[in-house]
């Protein structure tokens, strides 16, 4: 890019809100590393101010100064106040963009932890399907097989909630996951939901070939229902959110342009984000 085309980005950068600075920020993180590893591997080297929350909180104080200065010009000749609100907005901008920072870590830190738990979850309830196929009887367990995969089901679609709550509301459309981790939660969801599809097509098959023996077997499961699942996740979602709207009112608003410096922890249990 040419020297006038930094300068006009620059620009851009300067004027941007936290939560546009942020999702700037990520979106070029994504294209540029696939890990949180990656990312980290990238400034291990570099000196402290280089690292992102340090040049994120820099621009995002700059920028809330250059938004303020017309306003603070109304203070001028009050002794003491335009220095105060200016400090204030800078204050309110660098806790804005540190949290949304620090939620994003957080968010890929706590599916990265939960990640092997859950792969090999599903992987039991495959082993699991198999038996009851092979054998022609469920699997006895203190929880039935339909019960765990509901259950596994459910829990990745509290994560999809999660995440996408996270994406629209905190930046500004930018699936806040690392490419590894999005890609894994993917999967893991895909493969839980074909899971899900042959148990019932089996379900389906056993129940027309008891009808057609005339043999008296245990009860079969209801077909697990993965619409009223999603929808369940959705709505477990949206009633646990604080009073006020968005699950933001105690702290980050939607658009990054209120005063924040609530905890991430507090934002991610506002958006229901499963916990570990």
């Amino acid at each position: 890019m040419t020297s006038a085309g930094n300068r006009r980005l620059k620009r851009v950068e300067g004027a941007l809100y936290p939560s546009e600075a942020m999702a700037l920020w990520l979106h070029e993180a994504k294209e540029e590393h696939r890990s949180l590893r990656d990312l980290v591997e990238r400034y291990k080297a570099e000196p402290a101010e280089a690292w992102p929350l340090f040049e994120l909180t820099r621009q995002a104080e700059a920028a809330a100064r250059g938004r303020l200065k017309s306003q603070a010009a109304a203070l001028e000749r009050v002794s003491g106040q335009r220095t105060d609100f200016l400090d204030r907005g800078e204050r309110d901008a660098v806790r804005d963009v540190a949290t949304l920072f620090y939620l994003f870590v957080e968010v890929n830190g706590r599916f990265m932890a939960e990640e092997r738990a859950l792969y090999l979850l599903v992987a039991l309830l495959f082993a699991e399907y198999r038996q009851w196929v092979r054998d022609g009887e469920l699997p006895e367990r203190d929880e039935p097989l339909d019960r765990q995969l509901t259950s596994a089901l459910g829990e990745l679609y509290a994560w999809d909630d999660a995440v996408a709550a996270l994406t629209e509301r905190y930046f500004q459309g930018v699936n806040p996951l690392m490419p590894e981790v999005e890609e894994s939660l993917d999967w893991i969801a895909e493969q839980a939901e074909q899971l899900a599809e042959r148990f019932n097509e089996h379900l389906e098959f056993e129940s027309k070939a008891r009808k057609a023996s005339r043999k008296r077997k245990p009860a079969l499961p209801k077909p697990i229902d993965l619409g009223a699942l999603r929808r369940r996740a959705a709505y477990g979602a949206g009633a646990r959110e604080p009073a006020g709207g968005h699950g933001a009112s105690r702290g980050l608003r939607d658009d990054g342009r209120a005063p924040a410096g609530a905890h991430v922890r507090g934002a991610a249990r506002a958006l229901s984000l499963p916990s570990g």
